[in-house]
């Protein structure tokens, strides 16, 4: 009995070992398999890196400014490209600007020459100084007209003073539309052309959306320049 123990122990070890030395064998092939593979790819990136590049070609294209500057014989500004002339509704002394966007109109400008009559109802004022050039140099817009007016004033529109410029004031109204005038004097107001001679102008601005502001009055009237 103790022999047929001791075979049988034997055979069982002699089995444990061969299967360890299969999968001591079977380790050893892939480790020798991954630096195979970790010196072939280190040898083929000093290649690539010993290797000239291909010269890229030289890319060439014209850079289109996004502004566009409008003239007109009295005057010339500048505003970013959605910014276009209205033919249909610009005249001799009246020129029309809307601002569109995938076919929305978000601003509207209107630009009246030599028409000491037209003092169109506003509910803010943008005031403007004069800069070198003849330039016009824009404050901040006021706050709604109504806020200028005495307490328990009419709502009907009325000419009042804010911020230096005299305009008509609309306190009724609620919407963005704001007018540009020189400090010291009433609207319209007057401007020397680059000929010396003097132009009357009126600038109307209407912000039509959810979330009005002067940013784009602003812009404008910084480039704005007589003719």
């Amino acid at each position: 009995m103790p022999r047929y123990y001791h075979h049988a122990t034997f055979h069982h070890q002699s089995r444990f070992m061969r299967k360890v030395r299969l999968v001591l064998l079977f380790l050893s092939i892939i480790i020798v398999l991954i630096g195979v593979g970790i010196w072939v790819d280190s040898f083929n990136a000093q290649q690539d890196a010993s290797t000239p590049s291909i010269p890229s070609q030289e890319i060439s294209s014209n850079f289109a400014p996004p502004f566009e500057i409008f003239r007109t014989p009295y005057f010339q500004f500048q505003a970013d490209t959605r910014w276009q002339l209205i033919q249909s509704e610009t005249t001799a002394n009246r020129f029309v600007y809307h601002s569109v966007r995938e076919s929305l109109v978000e601003h509207l400008l209107t630009i009246t020459v030599n028409d000491s009559a037209s003092s169109p109802e506003a509910t803010r004022v943008l005031p403007v100084a004069l800069g070198d050039g003849n330039r016009l140099l824009p404050a901040q817009v006021s706050k709604h007209c109504r806020q200028g007016q005495p307490a328990g004033s009419s709502l009907r529109p009325t000419e009042i003073t804010m911020l230096g410029v005299r305009f008509r004031c609309n306190p009724g109204d609620t919407k963005y539309t704001v007018v540009v005038g020189l400090v010291g004097r009433s609207v319209p107001f007057q401007l020397t052309r680059l000929d010396g001679s003097t132009a009357t102008y009126t600038i109307l601005y209407q912000d039509v959306t959810a979330t009005p502001d002067e940013k784009q009055i602003q812009k404008i009237m910084s480039s704005f320049q007589t003719r």
